[in-house]
């Protein structure tokens, strides 16, 4: 037996001498319990006027016949006691009819051990303690009828459903069950958004270091094309006018993987477009032969180019004037022609 939760204390039947007791007044009982009037304590053995409450019924309900009670301020060594069995049997003292109210009742008692040293206890009983009544013993049973599981059952699930939050103390077994479906989902719910955040994020992160490590790629992939870009103007490869135009062309392929593929047979290679364009420029035929220029070009005593020749087959006349603006630049400023073809080139482009 336990005492916490609803505890069966006295049954409706025929008890001899002290009377027969039905359902109807077991019903009374419950339904004239009233604690600011008088509130029945829990007391050991056969209490005096002067004996100490070890608790406090708290409420009472019927039910087919059985009153039940709902004890507080239980000392936990009593608890235990009657948890190792060491109080089996119950007694109630009942009123006939305490000023008018009907059957009422008196006290709840244990039967079946000394009692534990407890200290602080209150008294039991106040002034309605010499009003008549009668006591009534019964058995702790150890077996359960099935009303009695089915009512053991519903209380456990009308409290795990007060625990949920229910509106109604009262729940069903199916508003329980709601309950915990409700609360399942929810949690579901919660989960899901959360581990979709997280997948969300780290889809983010994977993305924003594919476009660095993309830009890092086509960064370095635009500096090579622009260094071969430059290697072939300095070789004369390329003219001023088309090396605006060959430059613009470098940035644009370096952002692209698309591959490109040429040749037959053995030979056949499969190239990006930004390498291809590389192996194009490296091949592109000099357009500024600087030894046949070097012969043509007449200059004065100070060393200012006054005059030069028709040029020779083959070399264009926008090379030659960078080859006589250089020669130019070399001879004021004294520089190699190497250098001084570089600042005529930058000249010719517009720059400073």
């Amino acid at each position: 037996m336990r005492l916490d939760g609803w505890i069966e204390v006295f049954r409706a039947g025929d008890y001899g001498a002290k009377g027969e007791w039905t359902a109807d007044d077991v019903a009374r009982i419950a339904a004239s319990y009233d604690r600011s009037y008088h509130e029945s304590p829990l007391v050991l053995g056969h209490p005096k006027t002067d004996a100490p409450a070890y608790g406090w019924v708290d409420q009472l309900k019927a039910e087919g016949g059985t009153l039940l009670a709902k004890l507080r301020d239980v000392p936990a060594e009593l608890g235990e006691a009657v948890r190792a069995g060491r109080w089996r049997k119950r007694s109630v003292a009942l009123y006939r009819d305490l000023d008018g109210k009907g059957p009422y009742l008196r006290h709840l008692g244990l039967l079946g051990a000394e009692p534990p040293a407890v200290k602080g206890l209150q008294p039991a009983f106040g002034e309605a303690g010499d009003a008549a009544f009668l006591e009534i013993e019964q058995e702790a049973r150890k077996t359960m009828d099935l009303s009695e599981v089915r009512r053991a059952m519903s209380e456990a699930l009308t409290e795990f459903g007060e625990r949920l939050g229910l509106k109604k103390p009262e729940a069903t077994a199916e508003a329980v069950k709601a309950a915990v479906a409700e609360q399942a989902a929810a949690i579901r719910a919660e989960l899901e958004t959360g581990f979709s955040e997280r997948e969300k994020e780290m889809q983010k992160s994977i993305d924003e270091l594919k476009a660095a490590n993309e830009k890092i790629s086509r960064s370095g992939a635009e500096n090579e094309l622009l260094q071969f870009v430059e290697k072939a103007a300095n070789e004369g490869r390329l003219t001023p006018a088309a090396l605006p135009a060959a430059k613009a062309l470098a940035a644009l392929l370096a952002g692209h993987s698309t591959t490109v593929e040429f040749g037959e047979g053995d030979a056949k290679k499969s190239v990006t477009a930004g390498a291809l364009f590389g192996e194009l420029l490296a091949k592109l035929p000099v357009k500024v032969e600087f030894r046949e220029l070097t012969g043509s070009l007449k200059t004065a005593a100070g060393g200012e180019v006054v005059e030069f020749s028709a040029p020779a087959p083959g070399v264009e006349v926008e090379g030659v004037d960078l080859a006589a603006r250089a020669q130019r630049i070399a001879a004021d400023r004294k520089l190699e022609f190497g250098d001084a073809l570089k600042l005529a080139r930058r000249e010719l482009q517009g720059v400073a």
